[in-house]
């Protein structure tokens, strides 16, 4: 990398944040719930941010890189004429990271110091351990229960892949600071600015030596480390299946798919704090006096997929029908390589819910049909006929999907004073009306409206309402993931027109059509109770938003 990347705002430019604390009421209810827009604008005008911050790369070009083993080993067992057993052990590890001329830079929670490998007499891994490796078993079997039916079964193991490139981003290569909290009469909150835009950006700590092996992490400073211990977990994957071939060519299976990735690696922030403490009651403020951010990279939740998979397929000639159906669920604590919301280890289980990429139902039908005219088909062999409709092929895949998962939160959160997480409001009505309604009155006119009961004490609605703002130092009470969006639907087409030149030549035509039907497939409404379009849908959703037709032709020799 030769251009820094910073953490949740720093800028290679530097950045000032206006969230509008400064210009609200404390402890006025009506004030909070006021548009967050008016009073951020509020506070760029005076020109008091409420975050400001920065991130400086001082090595180019920046790298890190890895390397990883694996083998196995695998046999085949043929018990009898209908059982097949297939059994294996694979070995993998994963090495500490290193850096292109040093070990890697790792920020150790115990003793609040940075060490970077191969420097000032520190070992080249850093401190860091990696481990043996790990022995992963694998079986499967199959069985022949008669002519047209075989059942199958099997459960795997593998290591968790979670790579650590995201340590290119540590300090001190990677400066990522922050202007620090104000304090005033030994308090600081939220409401007071960090600087003003006439102060600009003042980075308070030094700058660190990049020759150094062991460098103090600076209070106004985040980092990205991992553990010194060695605790890459496995993930468990099994499944069973009845496959059986019916009349008129067609062949069927049924199965259960389950995976149980079991403490998932995710993005930690070891320094977050309880509510109602601020800065103040991060962990490692009191022992270093650290006030940012500290993304450890490692193990924290398990995250299980179980499903009902079928299949149903159907050849004749050279051409292919097949629909194939899951019916699943996937539930986690964070999606991919997002951190969970709330970040304080206790309330850790406030993060469980369903995967963001879960659908409950998904239906994909596929065709690949051979139009029987022309040399080798049914009709029109040859002749003026065979050369006009001949080597025509035509195809298609229909997509049916349920909506995917989001959560109701809360952007604006004064009081909260959780450093490291963020705010979800309280759910008062235990069944949310889903109204299926589509765009804003600026973009439909009368038939706008929200897409689920969107209704909020003290900003919308004042009895029988669906949710209420939480206005304390307390995280929330609604789930993560308790509401779904609305479903997709794409088909899209394609037609094939083979010519042959010679024996050895053929010349191709192709015509798609992606997403034919031109259906609107419409994103997750705005979730947010302080955003003025909270329960709207905007937007769509889908790498094909319109119909899109797409032509090409190719020789073959």
């Amino acid at each position: 990398h030769f251009q820094p990347q910073g953490a949740a705002f720093q800028t290679v430019r530097g950045t000032f944040l206006f969230s509008g604390n400064a210009t609200r009421q404390q402890g006025n209810t009506a004030s909070i719930n006021e548009s967050q827009q008016i009073h951020s604008w509020a506070d760029f005008l005076l020109g008091m941010p409420t975050n400001a911050g920065k991130v400086d790369q001082l090595r180019n070009p920046n790298s890190v890189w890895w390397k990883q083993y694996a083998f196995y080993a695998r046999d085949h067992w043929q018990i009898g004429r209908r059982v097949t057993l297939t059994y294996g052990l694979r070995y993998e590890r994963f090495p500490v990271p290193r850096k292109d001329n040093t070990g890697i830079n790792r920020f150790d929670p115990d003793t609040g110091q940075v060490f970077t490998g191969g420097l000032s007499g520190v070992p080249f891994d850093s401190g860091a351990e990696s481990g043996l490796g790990q022995l992963l078993p694998r079986v499967g079997i199959a069985f022949r229960f008669n002519d047209k039916t075989v059942i199958r079964g099997g459960y795997g193991q593998s290591a968790d892949p979670r790579p650590f490139q995201d340590v290119r981003n540590a300090y001190p290569i990677a400066n990522i600071w922050s202007m620090p909290a104000i304090f005033f009469n030994g308090a600081s909150n939220s409401f007071i600015p960090v600087t003003t835009l006439r102060q600009g950006l003042i980075n308070t700590s030094a700058t660190p030596n990049v020759n150094a092996g062991v460098l103090p992490l600076p209070a106004n400073t985040g980092t990205t480390t991992f553990p010194k211990e060695p605790m890459r977990d496995r993930i468990h994957s099994f499944n069973f299946f009845i496959e059986r071939e019916l009349p008129s060519k067609f062949t069927a299976q049924v199965g259960y798919v389950g995976t149980r990735a079991v403490n998932q690696m995710g993005f930690i922030d070891i320094n977050a704090g309880p509510p109602g403490t601020g800065t103040n009651g991060r962990p490692l403020f009191v022992k270093f006096g650290l006030t940012q951010g500290i993304s450890s990279i490692q193990p924290y939740g398990t995250t299980t997929y179980d499903a009902l998979q079928a299949l149903l397929t159907r050849r004749f000639g050279n051409s292919v029908f097949g629909t194939a159906y899951t019916w699943s669920k996937a539930i986690n604590f964070a999606d991919n390589d997002g951190g969970p919301r709330i970040q304080y280890m206790p309330e850790k289980q406030r993060n469980r819910g369903l995967a963001g990429y879960d659908r409950t139902h998904n239906l994909q039908t596929y065709l690949v049909y051979d139009l029987p005219f022309g040399k080798g088909q049914r009709w029109a062999q040859g002749g003026l006929a065979g050369k006009l409709f001949g080597g025509f092929q035509v195809s298609g895949v229909m997509s049916v999907m349920s909506g995917l998962p989001f959560s109701v939160v809360q952007g604006t959160a004064p009081n909260l004073l959780a450093a490291g997480s963020a705010q979800i409001p309280n759910q008062l009505n235990p069944n949310i009306r889903i109204l299926d309604g589509v765009g804003l009155a600026s973009q439909r006119g009368a038939a706008a409206g929200p897409y689920f009961d969107n209704t909020v004490l003290g900003i919308n609605c004042t009895a029988n309402c669906a949710w209420a703002p939480e206005n304390g130092a307390r995280f929330g009470g609604v789930g993560r993931n308790t509401l779904r969006g609305p479903g997709f639907f794409e088909t899209d087409l394609s037609i094939y027109r083979t010519i042959l030149i010679t024996e050895k030549v053929q010349f191709q035509f192709r015509a798609e059509a992606l997403n034919a039907t031109n259906h609107a497939n419409f994103a997750n409404p705005t979730s947010d109770i302080n955003n003025s379009n909270f329960g709207f849908i905007t937007g769509t959703t889908g790498p094909n938003q319109s119909r899109q037709w797409r032509f090409g032709a190719r020789v073959s020799f």
